[in-house]
């Protein structure tokens, strides 16, 4: 791995964002607080609207005009998932680092140059946060804690691999590898990260868990039947697509 990781040239920051309208300005506004406490100078901020039928695309031009070229808009005509929206930010990003982070401030903004010291401190291709590690701070509903267990048992036994958390919503590598990681993905929605990963060991890759700071916002909507459901098809298509060895050799 070269050392070329030590020094950020740029830092690409993806928010996928749905129905955010009365927070995304003030996402975009912490976000960039805490990113240019590491990169004040070379730095993207990405937001992809992903089919929102609310005013967030309305927020966002307006936005636009405030931040200017630090601040990159995208606007899908449907939605089509979380994992699409991270997609389409990742390829269209400019930094040799990017990363990704829910708008919905659950995750609070102050991982942001947390996680990017870490990075650029240590040797990792792949640095992603999760809620069961020992040091991680989480105010999280018990519900919704239950679930998140429940999958993560299901992901253990189904695909057999060493990670504590595959979902949490804040995760950061190096744009190579994400560019040749997206060639391979099939997912669109809550999968995606989960796919994202398996490729990534599938080609031996050094994930690296880090802690994180999580404040559950109460009014945010509940996980839904059709989610769910999705999250089950989606979860067959990666085991097939595993067992047909469509994921392996990707230079």
């Amino acid at each position: 791995m070269s050392d070329s990781i030590n020094k950020f040239k740029k830092i690409s920051l993806i928010l996928p964002a749905f129905n955010v309208q009365n927070i995304i300005g003030n996402a975009v506004k912490l976000a960039e607080k805490e990113i240019k406490k590491v990169n004040p100078q070379e730095y993207e901020i990405i937001v992809v609207d992903d089919g929102s039928f609310d005013s967030t695309w309305n927020e966002l031009k307006e936005l636009k005009n405030i931040y200017g070229d630090r601040l990159r808009i995208i606007h899908l005509s449907k939605n089509s998932g979380k994992g699409n929206a991270i997609k389409k930010g990742i390829s269209l990003s400019q930094g040799d680092i990017v990363g990704f982070i829910d708008s919905d401030l659950d995750i609070v903004p102050e991982n942001i140059p947390i996680f990017l010291n870490y990075f650029k401190e240590n040797r990792a291709d792949i640095l992603i946060g999760s809620k069961r590690h020992p040091e991680s701070k989480i105010n999280y509903p018990k519900r919704r804690l239950f679930l998140s267990n429940l999958f993560n048992l299901v992901v253990k036994i189904i695909f057999r691999i060493n990670l504590s958390d595959t979902q949490t919503g804040i995760k950061f590598f190096k744009k190579d590898l994400a560019d040749s990681i997206l060639r391979k993905t099939k997912c669109k929605r809550y999968i995606f990260d989960l796919e994202f990963l398996l490729i990534a060991l599938k080609n031996e890759w050094r994930i690296v868990e880090y802690p994180v700071i999580i404040e559950y916002r109460k009014k945010q909507k509940r996980i839904n039947l059709f989610e769910i459901f999705n999250a089950i098809i989606e979860i067959g298509k990666v085991f097939f697509y595993l067992k047909l060895k469509k994921y392996d050799k990707l230079f």
